[in-house]
C-alpha cells in the first residue's frame, strides 16, 4: 500500500520519511545493502569436519514478502547491551539465513545449525 500510494518502494519510503529523520544509518529493509565485513556468513563442516561456506542469506527486495520480513538496524544493540547480563548478550549475536530444504530434526543455536542426517541445512532466519 505504502509504494501504491507513495510511487516509492518501501525501502526508499521508509529511508526518506523515518530512517533519515532519527538518524538511523544502518538500517534497511534490503539486507543486501548491508552485505559487508559486518554481516555474518554461512558455514557448515563436510563429514571429514571441513569447514564449508554455504550460500548466503535470501533476499526479500521489492517483493511483498520484504516488509514481512521486517528491518534491520543496529540503533538500539549499544544500549540494550549495555542494559543486559552478561549471559544475555549471546541472544544479540548475529544470526543469518542459510539455503537448502530440510526435514526431520533441526536445531539452530548460538551460531550453530544442527540437523539429522540424512537431512541437509535448511533456510533459517535472522532472530
Amino acid at each position: 500500500m505504502i509504494e501504491k500510494l507513495s510511487g516509492e518502494t518501501l525501502d526508499a519510503y521508509l529511508k526518506k520519511h523515518v530512517y533519515n529523520r532519527f538518524m538511523m544509518e544502518r538500517t534497511t529493509t534490503q539486507i543486501s545493502h548491508l552485505i559487508d565485513e559486518n554481516i555474518a556468513q554461512p558455514y557448515a563442516t563436510d563429514s571429514k569436519a571441513t569447514p564449508v561456506h554455504l550460500q548466503s542469506a535470501m533476499v526479500f527486495e521489492n517483493i511483498l514478502f520484504e516488509a514481512a520480513a521486517g528491518a534491520y538496524s543496529n540503533l538500539f544493540l549499544k544500549p540494550t547491551r549495555a542494559t543486559m547480563p552478561d549471559e544475555l548478550n549471546v541472544l544479540l549475536s548475529g544470526h543469518i539465513t542459510v539455503l537448502g530444504p530440510s526435514f526431520r530434526e533441526r536445531f539452530y543455536a548460538m551460531g550453530w545449525i544442527r540437523t539429522q542426517l540424512p537431512g541437509v541445512l535448511g533456510v533459517w532466519a535472522k532472530t
